[in-house]
């Protein structure tokens, strides 16, 4: 028998370029290398995620089944099984990494949540504002906040000069993107935005490096959905010296600078500030060179060291409910100032 928990994660076997998927690769980075013993399942046999580049270790759930001790170990599931959670075996941890998405799977049932099973010990979750809301709907138990970590030395800053007149997009919330992408080609038609010298970006079925790319030539970069737990590519866009143009709504009001803030449902806002950026002459400053260089600096703090030490003291807190000793007991983060942390 091994000498201290393993811990699985559950990992959907499928290629689409979702944040949550590489989260959970980069999870069980950080705990292999605190001297954890972690791996990531899935569930055909030799098979991983390559739309980004890892070594992460991978295992097959016929290999779980082998491995795994219910009374031991720990298995780590994605929020959006919804009422399947209940259905695995052993100590559960949920990885919450989109609040509204793990409410929605639930449905309309009345059946008991899966959360409140003896078996579920703890729920791990990407900003304050998911935790607040899981620790409201679940008080008895540990909900802790894991940083997300963007690749500083993939995503690149690169000066407004630099970059080509395109701006980038992402295909969610359609209904609130189309109503500001149309608004906008309206008004280029009557000739009231310089739109027809603009070409848009749809980031939809790239690699993380064709992204950073794009993002990389980018002057802006268009986001409309408020329902991620700490959406990926808003920081990928601050790193690289992208405007973001979102909803200053939950999570991302945690990072996004003030004055790119739109209400949400205010499109007209998100219109004017993306025709502030077509109108840019570039023998003058750029209008909003404060708000790059604040995205910048604040995207710099959601780092591999961060995700890291939030991870291993989160998992620290996990073992210490179970009276087990963990690797690295008191080199990271206290469990009390991990759940406050805020950039």
């Amino acid at each position: 028998m091994h000498d201290s928990p393993r811990i699985f994660y559950f990992c959907y076997d499928h290629k689409l370029p979702l944040g949550g998927q590489k989260s959970t690769y980069q999870h069980v980075d950080a705990l292999n290398r605190c001297g954890f013993d972690a791996a990531v399942v899935h569930g055909k046999r030799d098979y991983r995620l390559t739309w980004f580049e890892n070594e992460t270790r991978v295992i097959a759930w016929e290999d779980f089944a082998i491995q795994f001790d219910a009374a031991r170990d720990y298995l780590v599931l994605p929020e959006d099984l919804g009422r399947k959670i209940a259905a695995y075996p052993g100590r559960k941890v949920v990885f919450n990494k989109g609040a509204y998405n793990g409410f929605f799977s639930l449905g309309f049932s009345s059946a008991m949540d899966p959360c409140l099973r003896q078996d579920v010990v703890a729920i791990l979750t990407l900003s304050e504002h998911n935790r607040r809301h899981l620790q409201f709907a679940y008080p008895h138990l540990p909900v802790i906040r894991i940083w997300t970590a963007i690749d500083s030395s993939l995503f690149q800053f690169r000066t407004m000069p630099a970059k080509k007149p395109q701006i980038a997009y992402a295909p969610k919330s359609k209904i609130q993107l189309l109503t500001v992408l149309n608004m906008l080609k309206s008004r280029t038609q009557c000739g009231l935005n310089a739109g027809e010298q603009f070409s848009w970006i749809l980031l939809q079925h790239k690699t993380e490096s064709e992204v950073a790319e794009i993002l990389g030539n980018s002057m802006a970069f268009v986001f409309c959905s408020v329902e991620e737990g700490c959406p990926r590519i808003p920081l990928e866009a601050m790193l690289c010296g992208c405007l973001p143009i979102a909803y200053g709504a939950g999570p991302l009001k945690e990072y996004l600078p003030r004055t790119l803030q739109c209400e949400y449902g205010n499109a007209i806002g998100m219109v004017r500030i993306i025709e502030q950026v077509m109108a840019w002459d570039p023998s003058s400053p750029f209008p909003f060179q404060k708000e790059l260089d604040e995205s910048y600096k604040t995207a710099l703090t959601y780092s591999v060291e961060k995700q890291r030490e939030t991870v291993c003291a989160a998992w620290e807190t996990i073992f210490s409910m179970a009276g087990v000793s963990s690797p690295k007991v008191g080199t990271y983060l206290s469990n009390e100032r991990m759940i406050t942390l805020t950039h």
